[in-house]
């Protein structure tokens, strides 16, 4: 909103010298980008000191390079448990959320979002920036749209915050059964990965030894 008042003053201002309306990009790649990596650190740090009472599991994401990787994780991590945790549900005649319904429709809209989630994009903001060159110092404090004093770590901080509560629906006063809930989800998590791991070693060793006994 800041930058939008003094960005039709400006405009109001230098209309007479183009002849097409100025574009404002209003991003933060240019002087505070914002990779893969650093969006992963910040949900994990910020997520886990407010989880929400509602998770159903441990938070987990793994950034991957190629469409194989992808797939894989894909298969392994969200096909593949909720088919099982389906089939208990049934066998025990319980009704439940259909976990592999609900894991197709998010690889759907991750489809959608793949063409621009899997690119590193640039934008020239030098209109903002001439803008903010503009302002006196007063005005700069009143309208602070300056993106080289963004902070990532106090915007994922109200980021995470606001979506427990405004979106999830889940009040900060459940924050302590949901630490318990959190902690208990992050040991089973671990566990599983133990035994996935087990499993993929038995299977390697398995395959390996069959390879050496067959070239013998």
């Amino acid at each position: 909103m800041n930058k939008r008042n003094n960005t039709a003053q400006f405009d109001e201002i230098n209309k007479k010298n183009e002849n097409e309306p100025p574009v404002y990009n209003y991003v933060s790649s240019v002087e505070k980008p914002l990779t893969w990596n650093d969006f992963k650190h910040y949900i994990e740090f910020h997520g886990a000191s407010v989880p929400t009472i509602r998770c159903m599991w441990y938070y987990c994401l793994i950034v991957t390079r190629t469409k194989l990787a992808h797939y894989v994780c894909l298969y392994l991590l969200h096909y593949l448990p909720a088919l099982l945790i389906d089939g208990v549900i049934k066998l025990m005649r319980k009704e439940g959320v259909n976990l592999f319904q609900i894991y197709k429709k998010i690889d759907k809209f991750s489809s959608v979002l793949s063409y621009f989630s899997t690119q590193s994009w640039k934008f020239s903001n030098q209109r903002v920036q001439s803008l903010w060159d503009r302002l006196s110092p007063e005005d700069k404090q009143v309208f602070q749209f300056n993106m080289k004093e963004l902070d990532w770590d106090r915007f994922f901080y109200n980021y995470i915050r606001g979506i427990r509560v405004y979106l999830v629906k889940d009040d900060l006063s459940t924050l302590p059964q949901a630490m318990i809930r959190w902690k208990r989800f992050y040991w089973a998590h671990q566990f599983l990965k133990l035994i996935f791991f087990y499993i993929a070693f038995r299977i390697l060793w398995a395959t390996i030894s069959a390879s050496y006994s067959y070239l013998v």
